[in-house]
């Protein structure tokens, strides 16, 4: 299946944001806004969809995660044989989707593995968008005539010969989850990523410009000043997202996500003399930081951009948190069923594309010397693979237990059910329930 690149940003654009909370050290667009907590049974939410006797509204709350925006974490409920979700609630971001956190959790019970011969193999939830060597080896034939163009004058010219190029298709790979929903928010995440490095797409976000602006500032810097540059006017790096800050906190029947946040990474990848793409194991200075200020204004960005492809990532990104702390307590202490989302559940196929336009950007450079009126060019081009790899991990390093006030949490989560067979409630807003 292809799909062109406006397709996808058309596709992307339209979608609903299913977007969450932004991660720690965002600032939210309303100041004024009230934040609440909600909880959700998994047990009553399973009984509705197995019975099929949900009504209207329910439906819509089962879809919805009953409106919450960002899972915090999970309380067992032994007394009623349940899992009790709970997080947060806010106006300014849409809801959660049932099935994003279904094939989260399907991915974390090794319910996706590949099985080849007699091993199963496991793969972390994610996607790449990569070009082939030969797509590589192509621009750099390119490179040459669209340095004559642009030092002939005929920018416009050497632009499009130089996107023609980059237009030819590059592969994709899903990894760990089926074409879903899941699947195609990290695919339009990397592929958006790709614009916001490359130039083609640009945000209003104070400290924040693409990679080949940055590269194009400093070589005209140079080109001025009459330096040699040390920048290069072209580069190949892979950027991929992958988690950031990663912190939980756990006691008897409670986990809680007390941190989560999508970073973004970068490595020098390099054309060998077999023809294939390899990693250097070294980073470019400029990529590192722009991968680093992509990260910092997550928040920002993900705002900015419109989409709200990076609120999905977000949000997917928590639910592979939750699902992982899920699959802790089951093997610790074992946990009421929740065999309807591991087994009943249909998931929504969505179309993922195989293969994507690839995209580029091509900014040209022409400074006349004031004293001999020489008249020098560049190009800043940049060549691009990327990635999302959701592997978050519950390691000793990254979890912390017997905190105080976890079982006072676990207590007034499930005491505040008004009733047994309700399918969400509210949360007071007291010490140790609000976010």
């Amino acid at each position: 299946m292809k799909i062109s690149r406006r397709q996808l940003i058309r596709m992307a654009s339209a979608a609903t944001i299913a977007g969450g909370l932004l991660g720690p050290g965002c600032v939210a667009a309303n100041r004024n806004r009230r934040v609440s907590s909600r909880a959700l049974s998994l047990r009553v939410l399973q009984e509705k969809l197995e019975g099929g006797y949900a009504m209207a509204g329910e439906r819509a709350a089962i879809r919805d995660l009953a409106g919450i925006t960002r899972m915090r974490g999970f309380a067992v409920d032994h007394d009623r044989s349940d899992i009790v979700l709970f997080g947060s609630v806010d106006p300014d971001w849409p809801a959660l989707k049932l099935e994003d956190f279904t094939v989260a959790l399907r991915n974390a019970f090794y319910l996706y593995t590949e099985t080849i011969g007699d091993t199963a193999f496991y793969s972390y939830p994610g996607c790449s968008i990569d070009p082939d060597a030969e797509f590589i080896a192509r621009l750099e034939s390119v490179n040459e005539r669209v340095a004559d163009l642009v030092a002939s004058g005929r920018e416009e010219m050497a632009k499009a010969v130089w996107l023609d190029a980059c237009r030819s298709p590059q592969s994709v790979k899903i990894f760990g989850v089926p074409d879903s929903r899941f699947a195609d928010i990290c695919v339009v995440a990397d592929y958006r990523m790709k614009a916001l490095c490359d130039g083609s797409l640009e945000l209003d976000v104070d400290g924040f410009e693409s990679l080949a602006r940055r590269r194009a500032t400093r070589v005209y810097a140079d080109m001025r000043h009459g330096r040699n540059s040390t920048v290069s006017g072209s580069s190949m790096n892979r950027f991929w997202f992958t988690p950031g800050a990663q912190r939980f906190k756990v006691d008897d029947g409670i986990s809680v996500i007390d941190e989560s946040s999508v970073a973004l990474r970068t490595e020098r990848e390099m054309l060998t003399a077999q023809g294939t793409i390899a990693g250097t194991g070294t980073v470019d200075a400029d990529a590192e930081q722009w991968a680093l200020d992509f990260t910092g204004l997550y928040g920002e960005i993900a705002r900015a951009e419109g989409s709200g492809v990076y609120f999905q990532l977000q949000q997917l990104f928590d639910h592979v948190a939750l699902a992982k702390l899920l699959v802790r307590e089951s093997t610790r202490s074992g946990l009421p069923s929740i065999s309807v989302l591991l087994q009943g559940l249909r998931i929504a196929k969505v179309g993922v594309p195989n293969e994507l336009e690839g995209r580029g950007n091509l900014i040209p450079l022409r400074h006349v010397t004031e004293t001999t009126h020489k008249i020098l060019t560049r190009t800043a081009s940049l060549q691009l693979c990327g990635g999302v790899g959701i592997n978050v991990d519950i390691t000793e390093e990254n979890i912390a237990g017997n905190v105080p006030g976890m079982k006072s949490l676990r207590g007034n989560v499930v005491a505040a059910r008004p009733e047994q067979n309700r399918l969400w409630w509210n949360l007071p807003d007291e010490p140790g329930v609000a976010s």
